[in-house]
């Protein structure tokens, strides 16, 4: 999943994919300690792509304060 992908999504559809992604991440990890063949490099990309998930999610709320703060200043 590239940047550009996530960064047009809306907080909500950010959050579903950040909780299915984290799933997916525990499923794999229990997967492995059962000694059953998997893709070790799945969680890295999972892991990743919450971090993008992240950092759009940290922005959309700065954006939302700075907003919020605006508005105060104008009344």
């Amino acid at each position: 999943m590239k940047f550009k992908d996530v960064k047009d999504l809306s907080r909500k559809e950010l959050l579903s994919k950040r909780n299915t992604m984290a799933e997916k991440i525990f499923g794999i990890k229990m997967k492995s300690h059962m000694k059953q063949a998997g893709n070790p490099l799945e969680i890295r990309i999972l892991r990743r792509d919450i971090a993008r998930i992240n950092t759009v999610l940290s922005g959309l709320d700065k954006k939302e304060l700075k907003e919020i703060s605006v508005g105060k200043e104008k009344s």
